[in-house]
């Protein structure tokens, strides 16, 4: 008759252990890269969407025929073309409609500018507006200014100051 003898031989081996730890190590690399990637990402889309509300709302503000507030406008070196600059910063007329904690947080890290531009008559009663929205965001360790411009033509003649 056969006698069986106990497997003493339970659990896993050292290099069995190893090869496990190496192979988790090899897919939680690429999963953290692409999560850290993502986050960088995102936070990049979100000071770009900011400055894309900022920069349309200067348009619509500044751009109203109507609007009597274009004082801040300083005359340039051309007698046809205005400008200002943060705009925000002195305007009680944006602050109510952009102005949040947040942005103004965003304003601060990322160092947001605003050159607003008024030019008159490029065509015949048209006018246009430029709003020049820049800021700083790091690129591989590296401090890079982005620029985002818009611009819109106006008619009316009430719309600049003489």
């Amino acid at each position: 008759m056969k006698t069986r003898t106990k497997n003493s031989h339970k659990g896993l081996s050292l290099v069995e252990i190893l090869i496990a730890g190496a192979m988790l190590t090899g897919l939680f690399i690429p999963v953290l890269h692409l999560t850290t990637r993502n986050v960088g990402q995102t936070r990049r889309d979100s000071v770009r969407l900011v400055c894309e509300t900022l920069c349309r709302t200067v348009l619509e503000v500044f751009g109203r025929v109507e609007l009597e507030s274009l004082t801040v406008f300083a005359h340039t070196d051309d007698p046809n073309v205005y400008q200002a600059v943060d705009v925000w910063n002195r305007q009680d007329i944006l602050k109510p409609l952009v102005m949040t904690e947040e942005i103004v947080a965003l304003i601060r890290a990322y160092d947001i500018r605003t050159v607003v531009t008024v030019t008159k008559n490029v065509s015949p009663g048209l006018h246009r507006i430029t709003s020049d929205i820049s800021w700083f965001e790091t690129r591989g360790g590296k401090k890079v200014r982005s620029v985002l411009r818009d611009s819109r033509l106006y008619a009316g003649s009430q719309m600049l100051p003489p």
